[in-house]
Parts: structure tokens; sequence; C-alpha cells
């Protein structure tokens, strides 16, 4: 005969109620089953002496990736426990500038640059988990640095304290447990939200929920046909409207998890066109930037190309189909703090983005495949430059062009290309010297025209 089930939970709380006064510490309940909350329930009415402390993540997917907490036992033991006076509920949040700098300076035993703490929250979005690694492996690197000496066979370890901050990170990035960390965030994520992330990670810190759905690979949006009847039409917004759904879901999950941040305060500032269609919707940032950055190289080299093409067209077509939109939110991806005094300003930073992003679909391939797209994105980003009297940006955009001219290896039929793509830049370069009042140098570059 089989021997009768064990009821574990029934000799647990025979247990407790033994003992005297009592903690019992439970981490990451919100992956626990129903049997563990119907026990908790039970601890909390039968053993008044234990004194329960229960840490949830409560933007954890709790089912799988619904975001949510699930009905039965888990609700039923929140809406009775949180209701009683017995119980505390400790809300946990993001750390600030402020804090950060008191937790570091308190545990370092000394100030810390305030440069180092806005860089961690930047990096990190101030989430408690990676700021304490970040500051786990600065203490570590304090005791290698008491413990070397100039005679070490390594030399003598520099103060962190002391490092650019690019350096600090790089050694954060290589040594440090915080990438893995993250990657197993990346991970514990619904393998739909991990892919739409990853797309996300190209557009920059600052995104388009349409951007990201028209770019994406598993994007469920045709083509749509040169004329299309009203029952196609029909169609054709009802695939918009489930991979619009669908997308969302992930967007929002990304959001309960703390990786996005939803810009409410923000008006429509930009939207993005598919084949003559306009689409609108949402805008989203980073909370962290190194987990985007984390997320970006997790995509395989020749799917990241794509994305960047994809999405340098996408600004493209946007940009010659409707020449006065306003594109703020996709120039908050170039820089944070760019001065958008006009039209022609907007423009010219799309265009660079644009050649940026074809820039990165360039790399590591061993032929030029977009170097025309470069070349002509910079040149029409300098051309607009000159439009909004920004002279600076001009020369810079013309330098970068005359530059990249010089390192392609075009092919013998090309030549009259090149050799009219550099007229055409001279005579940009010399129209920005004149605004500059650099009148030898306008002149020289007539002159090479």
């Amino acid at each position: 005969r089989e021997p009768a089930p064990v009821n574990v939970p029934k000799i647990l709380l025979s247990f407790l109620k033994l003992l005297g006064r009592f903690t019992l510490l439970l981490d990451d309940v919100h992956w626990a089953e129903s049997g563990v909350w119907r026990f908790l329930e039970q601890v909390r009415r039968q053993c008044p002496q234990v004194f329960t402390v229960a840490a949830l993540n409560s933007s954890q997917s709790f089912s799988m990736g619904s975001g949510k907490l699930p009905s039965g036992p888990v609700c039923s033991f929140f809406d009775r426990a949180l209701g009683s006076e017995d119980v505390l509920k400790v809300t946990l949040h993001s750390f600030t500038v402020a804090e950060t700098y008191e937790f570091f300076s308190s545990k370092l035993g000394g100030s810390v640059p305030l440069d180092v703490v806005e860089n961690v929250i930047a990096q990190t979005g101030g989430r408690p988990m990676y700021v304490a690694e970040v500051l786990d492996f600065l203490e570590h690197l304090e005791e290698k640095a008491q413990a070397s000496t100039p005679t070490s066979s390594d030399g003598p370890v520099p103060d962190w304290k002391y490092l650019p901050i690019k350096e600090l990170w790089d050694l954060i990035y290589l040594e440090s447990n915080l990438v893995s960390i993250m990657t197993a965030d990346i991970d514990k994520l619904p393998s739909t939200a991990q892919l739409t992330l990853k797309v996300a990670s190209v557009l920059g810190d600052h995104i388009c929920q349409q951007s990201v759905q028209v770019i994406h690979p598993m994007s469920t949006l045709p083509p749509p046909p040169v004329t299309i009847d009203e029952e196609e039409n029909e169609e054709l917004e009802k695939i918009q409207t489930r991979a619009s759904v669908s997308f969302s879901m992930d967007l929002a999950s990304l959001c309960s998890n703390s990786i996005l941040v939803r810009q409410l305060d923000r008006q429509r500032m930009s939207s993005c066109s598919y084949s003559g269609f306009l689409l609108e919707g949402s805008f989203f940032s980073f909370k962290c930037t190194l987990l985007r950055q984390i997320a970006y190289e997790l995509l395989p080299t020749a799917q990241r190309h794509t994305l960047h093409a994809n999405y340098a067209r996408l600004l493209l077509d946007h940009l010659e189909s409707d020449p006065d939109f306003d594109f703020k939110t996709v120039i908050l991806s170039l820089n944070d703090e760019e001065e958008l005094s006009s039209s022609a300003h907007q423009r010219s930073l799309v265009y660079e983005l644009i050649a940026l992003h074809y820039l990165k679909a360039n790399e590591k391939l061993d032929n030029d495949v977009y170097s025309k797209q470069i070349l002509e994105s910079l040149e029409a980003g300098a051309t607009e430059a000159l439009k909004a009297s920004d002279f600076d940006r001009a020369l810079r955009l013309t330098n970068e062009c005359q530059g990249l001219l010089d390192e392609l290896s075009l092919v013998h039929e090309n030549w009259r290309l090149k050799v009219m793509s550099e007229a055409s830049l001279y005579c940009l370069s010399a129209e920005a010297n004149i605004g500059l009042g650099n009148r030898n140098d306008a002149v020289e570059d007539l002159l090479n025209a």
C-alpha cells in the first residue's frame, strides 16, 4: 500500500507554533505558486508571533508575461492582509541622484564625484539592484587599489575616482556582474517582448511605437498595393490593428518591468510613415541606458544592419513625403540638448541621423553597400543647415562627407560620381565659410570646386 502523502504546510505550521518570536524571510514571492500564498495566509492567522517579510517585484510577470497579479490566492491574500493593521506595505522606488550620492558616500567613506553619481543614474535608471551592484564593484576597486603596490606584477591600481567616466564604465562593463544581471533580466521577459526590446534599442534612447512596429522583423504590416478598394482597405486596417495591439502589449510589458518609460508629458511630437501611410502612436524613453546597449549587442550583426537600414529608409521616406513635419522625438535620439530653431534645422538633424543609421548598417561590411546613401544624407543635411544659417554644422557635415569620399574604394566607373560629389561639397563648404566669415577658406573651397 502506498504511504499517505505528507502535508508539508501542516507540519511547518505546527513547527512555527512551537517557536517563540521568529522572523520568516521570503524572497521573490512573485514567482510563488498558489500553495505558498495559502500557507502564508495560514501563518498570518495562526502564528501571530511569527514576523513575515515577503519581498516581491510587483512589476514582474506573474502569469507568463501578463504583468498583472493573477486572481485567486494571491489577490485574496493581499486583499485581506493589506487591509489589516498588523501588515505594512513598503513600496521601493528608483534611486534619485541625491539618494545615490548619500548611499555611495556612506558606503565608500567619503565624498563621491557628482558626475559619477549622475552617470550611474543614467546608466542604471536608478534601479536599486543595479545601483547596489555598481557600488559593490567600486568597493572592490578600492580594496584592489589599497592592496596594490608600485612593485605589483600589474603595477599600481589607479583610484577609480580619478578615472574618466568612459574608462570607469568600460571597467564596470567588462569586470562587474552588472552586465550578466541585466542580461538575465532581459532573458526573463517573454520572447516577443525580448525581440521588441532589441529592435527598439536600434532606434536610440527615445522611440516611437510605430517606428518599432514597422521595422520589426516579425511585423505583419504588408506593403499596400498601388490601388486598393474599400474591402482590401478594411482588411489592411484589421491587420494593422492586430499588429498594433501585439506591439502595445510588448511595450506595456517593457514599461511594467521598468525598462521603458512612456512619455506622457509630451504632445504628439513625431510619427512615422509606412509606404504612404501615416502611423501615429505612443512615445517611450529607455530608463536604463546600459540595458539598451546590452539589448542592442544581443542582436545578431546581420539583423542589426538590416534594422538600421530599414529605419534610415523609414525616416527618409517620411522626410520626403512630409517636409514640414515635427521630428523632435527622432532628433532627441541624436542629441538631448539640441536647440530646434527652425524646420530646416530639424531636417538637417534628421538627415544626419539617417546618415548615422546607414553608417551603422554599413559597419563591418567588406563592401560599401550604403555609401551612396550616406553621402547623399550628409550632403542634404549640410544644405539644410545652410538654410537654417547653422554654418558650423554645415561645415562639419561637409568635412565628414569629404572624409568619407576619401575613404571610399569607388570602382573606375564611379570616378565621375566621386568628382561631382567633391565639387558639390566644396561649394557647400564655401557657403558655410562665407557665413562664418572665413573668406580665405571660402576662396580655397571655390577653387577646389
